[in-house]
């Protein structure tokens, strides 16, 4: 009785209470993603938390050869197989040209079931004999030195051209269960029967740091999808502001090119050089920022002076205009989307400006300012017109 309260014992129930927990938490995770990954690793979990609790019931039981079946080894093989896949998942074997090592994890659980059977008929087997006591023990230990000692040829072999902290967090896990499995083996091989609790403490220790590694790695996983999809997200926007930018700069091109001829038409050569002067400026610099996402606000406000001035011409001096820029924000460090303002100005020359010198009697003189000023890490850009605010 005193073994059952032994401290191996203890850390035996509280890894169990531990691994139980994790697999709660798992399984809401799987159920959330339903990844392949979590499933395989959520059914490992299930049957290795069903072997430590197991344990924790009979922390004393021996594993010599019985009249009934070996339901430890059954839990133990059961947690492989589910373990085994899941490191083919995770090493991403079926994607990567290392066919051997895939044929490894899907004939490894073949190879389990058909041992794990041949055991379990032998312990049927009555009277045993030498022979058959022979036999439970090479069924029993040798499927776990082919395992070990493939499953860390195979970690070797893969992790070298694998990078990320999320493959040597799953590294690290593995090497856990095949280093503490090793010694568990060991023990329980070449012990005499008071060692086997010790034996079942370095498995369960084992699955224990795996978990531990596993759960980094999902945490590392999160983090990495969502920084991909941030990232994603940003290239989206830059397409949909190159888009706009290419939408955008037709609509100047025709709007200029008939002032450009109206002047011709009406022989207004000094109009004419000058519109075109102005105009060939703001093209240049839509067409040499149109490939960017940002510009410096400088070369912003020097694109929508060209702009207003272009306007103003084509509208005969009908609206005047200024831009305020505040003095902190007056250098190349601040930059925003090119061509972002314009939209708003032309908003405001079209609905606001115009709309009033065709409905007011009494003609007034339109005004436009812009005003770019800082607040906190924000650039705060303001168009104002004396129009009539359609």
């Amino acid at each position: 009785m005193g073994q059952l309260y032994s401290a191996d014992h203890f850390i035996i129930i509280a890894i169990a209470g531990a691994v139980v927990m994790t697999l709660t938490y798992h399984l809401i995770l799987y159920f959330q993603l339903r990844t392949p990954l979590l499933g395989a690793y959520t059914l490992y979990l299930f049957f290795a938390a069903v072997y430590i609790i197991f344990r924790s019931f009979f922390p004393d039981r021996s594993n010599t050869p019985s009249e009934v079946l070996d339901i430890d080894e059954m839990l133990q093989m059961l947690s492989f197989i589910f373990y085994i896949r899941f490191m083919g998942i995770a090493m991403e074997l079926n994607k990567q040209n290392e066919k051997w090592a895939w044929r490894f994890t899907m004939a490894a659980p073949y190879i389990i079931i058909i041992n794990t059977t041949v055991y379990q008929i032998l312990l049927l087997q009555s009277p045993s004999t030498s022979i058959i006591e022979t036999g439970i023990v090479l069924a029993k230990f040798l499927v776990r030195a082919y395992l070990l000692l493939a499953g860390l040829f195979l970690l070797l072999s893969v992790i070298k051209k694998r990078k990320g902290l999320f493959f040597r967090f799953i590294a690290g896990g593995a090497l856990s269960i095949i280093v503490f499995g090793g010694l568990a083996t060991l023990v329980h091989l070449f012990s005499p029967d008071g060692f086997i609790i010790a034996s079942v403490c370095y498995t369960i220790t084992g699955m224990f740091f795996d978990v531990v590694f596993f759960s980094a790695a999902v945490a590392c996983k999160v983090h990495e999808d969502v920084k991909a999809k941030a990232e994603i997200s940003k290239q989206l926007a830059e397409v949909q502001l190159t888009a706009l930018s290419a939408q955008m700069n037709p609509h100047f091109i025709f709007n200029c090119m008939n002032s450009i001829q109206k002047y011709i038409l009406k022989n207004e050569k000094d109009n004419a050089l000058n519109f075109l002067q102005n105009f060939s400026q703001l093209i240049r610099g839509v067409l040499d920022n149109s490939a960017k996402i940002k510009i410096p606000l400088t070369e912003e406000v020097n694109m929508l002076e060209k702009y207003l001035q272009i306007e103003q011409q084509r509208l005969e001096n009908k609206f005047s205009y200024s831009v305020e820029v505040a003095l902190n924000l007056q250098n190349d460090f601040f930059e925003i989307p090119g061509m972002l303002i314009q939209p708003y100005v032309e908003n405001a020359i079209w609905h606001g400006i115009m709309n009033m010198q065709e409905g007011d009697t009494e003609i007034r003189s339109g005004h436009i300012n812009i005003a770019f000023e800082k607040q906190q890490e924000f650039i705060k850009c303001t168009v104002t017109d004396n129009g009539v605010g359609r």
